[in-house]
């Protein structure tokens, strides 16, 4: 809480095969607030660094994380295998409710469901990224990362 970044499940070296990737995380339970850069990130932050694997996330709420212009509640890069259910993301405003800024190839396998998402940023606008590309909707960006029961989303 009120740190640069809440919990970062990476792989800041390259490994020699990628059958030694960083894999089998689990983040569940956690309360993330007031970080400047993100709550929960997941993966390598750059393209040539190494692959984080089969990561649960669950149960875990995020709130007013992510106030810088590439921040979030919820940052993924460069990994694959995550499941991502049961979790509270708020933004009153500042960085995206999510980012996923790589291509598709660096961002696999990726699944949401029964998830809320609520906005309550005072102009109403919201963000969320999904390989690279920006979605002002929420429902752009479901059907963008192909998680029709992603969950359900609120604007204050």
């Amino acid at each position: 809480t009120n740190s640069m970044g809440g919990i970062e499940a990476g792989a800041e070296q390259n490994p020699s095969s990628e059958s030694y990737c960083t894999a089998y995380i689990t983040i569940t339970g956690n309360t993330l607030t007031g970080n400047t850069s993100n709550g929960i990130s997941i993966g390598g932050y750059k393209t040539s660094l190494g692959w984080v694997k089969s990561v649960v996330v669950s149960n875990n709420t995020c709130h007013n994380n992510g106030n810088s212009s590439d921040g979030a509640q919820l940052t993924l890069s460069k990994c694959s295998g995550v499941s991502i259910s049961g979790n509270v993301f708020c933004n009153n405003g500042g960085g995206a409710i999510v980012y996923s800024a790589f291509s598709a190839s660096y961002t696999a396998a990726v699944s949401f469901s029964g998830n809320y998402f609520w906005n309550g940023s005072a102009d109403g606008s919201t963000s969320f990224w999904w390989t690279g590309k920006e979605y002002s909707s929420f429902s752009a960006w479901k059907s963008a990362c192909n998680s029709p029961y992603a969950g359900t989303y609120e604007q204050k």
